[in-house]
């Protein structure tokens, strides 16, 4: 294997390398010989029994320290535990953890080497990152040397020669250097993250909070408290024992004991002169020094003060966020969508949790996130700082929208515009058009969208526009309803619209079907929609989960090409507001453009408005403002057959005589219409058409028979309570005769 691609796997082109050289003495002791190299120096015949695992900034003084690393990009794991290397390699592998390299050490050990695609910020973070590895191989019984912990560690240079043993330091593996995800995802296997073991400052851990540390905590805190640059092992002869000295005060300052600061600095910084020597100097330290006594805390108390406090932030910033995404506090024109910044995964306040679930938020939109999606950027406990809610809810506003509701998280959408004072003429044109210029239906149009926009749960009638014509406009109506109403609006298919599964509508607060006249199941669906048009509740149907019910603040919007037959609709219905749209004169390409633009303008004209009609029906119109000739039309031919049998009947008799009223039995009746209808039947259309409840007993002539007077239980029917083509040609007689007035 190639001496070439190992110095290439760990350094670039431009790197510094330091080395390190043994050299054996006549007493059998070594001296160091220190020397620095380039990648090509290394590669090419420089030999060397020591390398500095990760490259020395150039203007340093060469040496292998900790504070002359140029790029944090090497993490070295070797065994400190005695096992064989056969063990060592196997262990590793069944961890699964990516490496670089693998150098025999010309003894006991083999040097594995995770070389990253992108070096780590700073020392803090690669003490971070080894240490996640090490406890993560703890659970494969591999025990790391803790000296690697250091970014300077020396490894074993590749085909150098052990002075020790004399043995040569072969190569046992080379491959490439490791991608940053990879890393993060074996850890994600292992449920840990490099960034649990976070150190926050100094100051928030020792002089907040209560004083609740055990002795391991309060010298681990001591031993931060000497500052990231402090390393022991770099030390000098003379520089040790100082050092020990100001450790000492910095124990004392963290409220360790004297024996508990002698057991410590014996155990991990040893005087060369034995422990006495070091148990003397602690000793010295505790009964002539004064301290400012600093409060430490548990481990616990303090990651949980600093994940309070990150929660308190992170709300703050979402709040702030939901008000730069809906620009609810603002004046400024309405927000745009942005494009996603591919930096805004890492932003922990655009996340939430709804219920169990994650999600991302980004121009007013929520995207889904799995759990690993989620810890390539963050340790799963930061799930604990994120804004957590009940469950969704759809909570109706646009003059009063609020992102969050009795922390349900709204999935209510809020349209972009700022009503602003401007010109709306187009708007008016077209909603002039589809009421074909009648004043009266015109206001009750602007009504029933200032209806939704000020009390969108308002119940409010079903809206159809009808037209045999093409071109005529209906379906431009989405087009306004979109841009008023922005995405709370949904364009369904009758297809779609028939189906059972209604998810992709029933949390909409507009619901528009195009060409009913497709519907199959005219009188099915015609049921469904009544039901709803008026009810508070509907049942959520999603195809593979559970049906659930939730509230219904919807209103249907529905076009047709048939003006008749495609709906039945009686005469005492109240739940349709049709309107017959006329066919367009001309055609103009950007008359929708215009439209939409248009839209903060008409919002805020409607906003200062006052309705025309008062709330007097069960959707806020009565039966006679809804009165158009369009539903007559739909009505009339919405009549069952034995209506208009009955009535046809019934009208010819008039027709062909003079009286005032139609005497008649039932049975005379039954001839007169072919026997195809029950008594039953018959007498429920009676009622329908004449209000005829009962049959009276008097003396009268039979209207059908022509017979001669008798006494019998006779049913009526005045004159007046029909209409002939006589009467409606005196109607229109006198219509005419009034205009020529």
């Amino acid at each position: 294997m190639s001496k070439e691609k190992f110095y290439k796997i760990l350094y670039d082109h431009e790197d510094f390398i330091a080395i390190r050289n043994r050299k054996a003495k006549d007493d059998g002791d070594f001296v160091q010989l220190n020397n620095n190299a380039s990648v090509e120096m290394m590669s090419y015949g420089m030999q060397a029994e020591y390398i500095c695992l990760n490259p020395v900034s150039i203007d340093s003084d060469g040496s292998p320290k900790n504070a002359n690393i140029y790029t944090y990009r090497n993490i070295l794991m070797e065994e400190d535990g005695g096992i064989s290397i056969e063990e060592q390699r196997t262990k590793i592998k069944e961890s699964g953890l990516p490496y670089s390299t693998v150098v025999y050490s010309g003894n006991e050990s083999a040097h594995h080497i995770i070389s990253l695609e992108s070096s780590l910020k700073d020392e803090d973070e690669y003490r971070r990152w080894f240490k996640t590895i090490e406890k993560i191989l703890a659970l494969y019984n591999f025990k790391a040397d803790k000296a690697c912990k250091n970014p300077s560690r020396l490894t074993r240079a590749a085909e150098g020669i052990n002075i020790k043993t004399k043995k040569k330091q072969d190569i046992l593996e080379l491959k490439s250097r490791i991608n940053n995800g990879h890393m993060l995802e074996w850890f994600k296997q292992h449920d840990m993250h490099p960034d649990d073991l976070i150190q926050e400052a100094i100051e928030y851990t020792t002089v907040e909070g209560p004083d609740s540390a055990d002795d391991d905590r309060r010298w681990e805190v001591a031993k931060l408290l000497m500052g990231k640059d402090f390393d022991y092992a770099t030390l000098g002869d003379g520089e040790r024992e100082p050092a020990r000295f100001v450790l000492a005060l910095k124990a004392k300052e963290c409220g360790l004991s004297q024996a508990a600061a002698q057991h410590y600095m014996c155990k991990e910084f040893p005087s060369s002169k034995g422990d006495k020597k070091t148990q003397a100097d602690v000793k010295r330290v505790y009964e002539t020094r004064e301290v400012q006594r600093r409060n430490v805390m548990s481990k616990e108390d303090y990651i949980a003060q600093k994940d309070a406090q990150k929660k308190e932030t992170n709300l703050a910033l979402f709040d702030n966020l939901l008000n730069d995404e809906y620009n609810l506090r603002s004046d400024d024109d309405e927000p745009k969508d942005l494009v996603i910044d591919p930096l805004a995964d890492t932003e922990l306040h655009r996340y939430i949790l709804v219920g169990d679930d994650i999600y991302f938020l980004a121009n007013r939109r929520l995207y889904k996130r799995k759990p690993a999606s989620f810890t390539l950027h963050f340790p799963k406990r930061e799930l604990l700082n994120v804004p957590r809610y009940t469950d969704f809810c759809n909570e109706p506003g646009y003059f009063n929208f609020q992102p969050v509701v009795n922390n349900h998280y709204n999935k209510f959408k809020m349209p972009l515009w700022k009503p602003s004072k401007g010109d709306w003429s187009t708007i008016e044109h077209y909603l002039r058009h589809i009421t074909n210029q009648k004043e009266d239906k015109y206001q009750m149009l602007l009504d029933y969208f200032q209806i939704s926009l000020e009390d969108p749960k308002q119940k409010l009638p079903i809206l159809l526009l009808l037209s045999y014509e093409k071109s005529s406009g209906k379906s431009t109506f989405f087009d306004l309803l979109q841009s008023v109403f922005g995405e709370n609006v949904v364009s369904v298919t009758p297809r779609n619209f028939e189906l059972e599964w209604n998810s992709q509508w029933c949390e909409k607060h507009f619901v528009f079907v195009d060409e009913m006249e497709k519907i199959k199941d005219k009188e099915g669906l015609g049921g469904k929609i009544k039901n709803l048009v008026y009810f508070p509740s509907i049942s959520k149907n999603k195809k593979g989960l559970d049906t659930e019910s939730i509230p219904w603040n919807g209103r249907f919007v529905m076009t047709s090409n048939e003006e008749t037959g495609f709906m039945e609709i009686d005469q005492y219905e109240d739940r349709w507001l049709a309107l017959r749209v006329p066919k367009r004169t001309s055609f103009d390409k950007d008359y929708v453009n215009r439209l939409r633009s248009e839209a903060k303008y008409f919002v805020y004209y409607l906003s200062h408005r006052i309705k025309s009609t008062q709330n007097e029906g069960r959707g806020w119109f009565t039966k006679e403002q809804l009165k158009t000739d369009a539903l007559d039309a739909i009505v009339h031919n919405s009549k069952p057959q034995i209506e208009i049998d009955i009535d046809r009947v019934i009208t010819e008799w008039f027709e062909k005589s003079k009286a005032d009223t139609c005497y008649f039995l039932l049975s005379g009746l039954s001839m007169q219409l072919g026997g195809k209808y029950t008594d039953k039947e018959t007498k429920e259309c009676l009622h329908r058409l004449y209000g005829i409840i009962n049959k009276k007993k008097y003396t009268a002539i039979d209207s059908f028979s022509e017979g001669r007077e008798k006494q019998a239980h006779w049913f009526s029917v005045k004159r007046e309570s029909i209409l002939t083509n006589e009467d409606l040609n005196s109607e229109i007689e006198e219509t005419f005769n009034a205009l020529s007035l």
